[in-house]
């Protein structure tokens, strides 16, 4: 699983791009087709920024220890 961060919505965008050339020149040179299905995978990566991040896994463990519900109560 890969997974990163940045500031700005702005770099995650470019972080995105870069990582599906950096994956398309993989493939270029080794003819190898993993890299073609990491390019298709990479809208499941985590890429994002701090924030986003952040209220992503927030959630994730409110779910997980049913705070949710009392968390939003209060």
């Amino acid at each position: 699983e890969i997974t990163m961060l940045t500031f700005t919505s702005d770099a995650a965008v470019n972080m995105k791009k870069r990582l599906k050339q950096m994956f398309m020149n993989c493939f270029v040179l080794t003819k190898q087709t993993k890299y073609l299905e990491l390019v298709s995978d990479i809208e499941k990566m985590r890429i994002s920024t701090i924030h986003s991040f952040a209220n992503e896994e927030d959630l994730i463990n409110f779910e997980k220890y049913d705070l949710l519900d009392k968390h939003l109560t209060r």
